[in-house]
């Protein structure tokens, strides 16, 4: 548990991705666990990296005014949970192959076993590693999911809300 952060639902979902089928199913009805365990994992990866950046603006001396940014991403991560949240309830109830789409590729893609390393490397090297370290590696973990969120999502700006996330994870790594 890096940074004091449950990292209970990286688990959950690497357990259920685990669990899919080869065959894809012809609607997501059947999706809907994993597609909310990835929802969760989103969050907590949002948590996740918030806690860093908290630590490496404490951290900081004569450079504490990025403080100010940290509010800003704390709307945008609640923002853009919501946004999916509605995106998968809406999809679930139209029976969209979008999500059937996305969940295999989240599976394929690794984000499951991803998130649990991400986990077991920065717990294992809190307090040895600089939290700019952790920073930029939690990140590049955050970068994939974004990815693959914007290509599988039909609201548009969902695309602009995941940019604020990056603005402000940019402005509190250029600051270190």
């Amino acid at each position: 548990m890096a940074y004091e952060v449950d990292a209970t639902p990286f688990y959950r979902l690497d357990e259920q991705l685990r669990e899919l089928p080869d065959d894809l199913p012809e609607n997501p009805q059947p999706l809907e666990g994993v597609l909310f365990a990835y929802l969760n994992a989103f969050g907590g990866l949002l948590t996740l990296v918030m806690a860093i950046m908290r630590v490496c603006v404490e951290r900081q001396d004569g450079r504490r005014y990025v403080a100010y940014f940290l509010p800003v991403y704390d709307q945008a991560a609640e923002r853009i949970l919501e946004l999916l949240d509605r995106e998968l309830h809406e999809g679930l109830k139209e029976g969209a192959s979008d999500l059937v789409d996305l969940v295999y590729a989240i599976r394929d893609g690794q984000i499951g076993p991803e998130l649990v390393a991400l986990d077991k490397g920065l717990s294992e090297s809190e307090g040895s590693v600089d939290p700019e370290d952790h920073l930029a590696t939690a990140t590049t973990v955050t970068n994939s999911l974004k990815k693959q969120i914007e290509k599988h999502t039909k609201r548009k700006w969902i695309s602009s809300v995941l940019h604020t996330l990056n603005e402000v994870i940019s402005i509190v790594r250029g600051a270190v």
